[in-house]
């Protein structure tokens, strides 16, 4: 599976015609079994700096998390396609990294109270 041209929306340009902006909605499964759309929302910040943005709701707590991360292209003639993707993996490193940092705070906690409960 990949992104195709065709699932990037909204797509605005500048006076050059030059895309600044668009967004790709990720397919995931709720709670529920349900297949609702993520959205992602990408900026250019300059000729190869983009921004990707996404807001997170967790329906078990009812927590938003808003996540934002910058990035720069190898170069500006790459495929908006390729934009996303190098956008969507930035987002994942670092959902990758807060996923590892909450484990470590998880396993002091237990590891606090293990003798106290």
């Amino acid at each position: 599976m990949s992104i195709t041209r065709k699932e990037l929306i909204n797509l605005r340009h500048n006076e050059d015609k030059e895309c600044v902006g668009f967004e790709y909605e990720l397919k995931i499964e709720n709670e529920k079994g349900r297949i609702v759309p993520l959205s992602f929302y990408f900026k250019r910040l300059a000729e190869k700096y983009w921004e990707v943005s996404m807001i997170s709701k967790n329906n078990s707590f009812g927590e938003l998390r808003a996540y934002s991360v910058e990035y720069i292209i190898p170069t500006n003639q790459m495929s908006l396609e390729m934009v996303a993707a190098t956008g969507l993996r930035n987002i994942q490193a670092l959902l990758q990294a807060e996923i590892q940092y909450k484990s470590i705070i998880d396993f002091c906690i237990g590891d606090t109270i293990a003798s106290m409960l």
